[in-house]
């Protein structure tokens, strides 16, 4: 399980880096059918991989600080990458993060 996380968020960052490039590239055609798909499953992805990130470092957890720096490493670039690339689902992503009263 926390070794898919990882996975996940390695996969994610690349293919995002991926599309953002190409897609930045050719600003006058439109994005394809099969890029679109992705773009959206990636988007998808991207709130669960924040959400599950920390519990990949707190059960590795050995006071070593380094922990702490690369969970917000790993945020930052995803949140980057997704500001870059579709903005608006930094609000869903702010929503999925943010907790409900419902949920205590």
């Amino acid at each position: 399980m926390l070794e898919q996380v990882l996975l996940d968020y390695i996969h994610t960052v690349q293919r995002l880096t991926v599309l953002q490039e190409e897609i930045s590239e050719d600003l006058s055609s439109p994005i394809g059918t099969s890029q679109r798909q992705e773009l959206d499953e990636l988007m998808r992805r991207v709130p669960k991989i924040i959400s599950s990130v920390p519990d990949v470092f707190s059960r590795r957890q050995s006071g070593d600080t380094l922990h702490a720096a690369a969970l917000e490493q790993m945020v930052k670039e995803l949140i980057s990458l997704v500001e870059k690339i579709k903005p608006s689902t930094l609000v869903c992503i702010r929503l999925y993060l943010t907790p409900h009263p419902w949920d205590s």
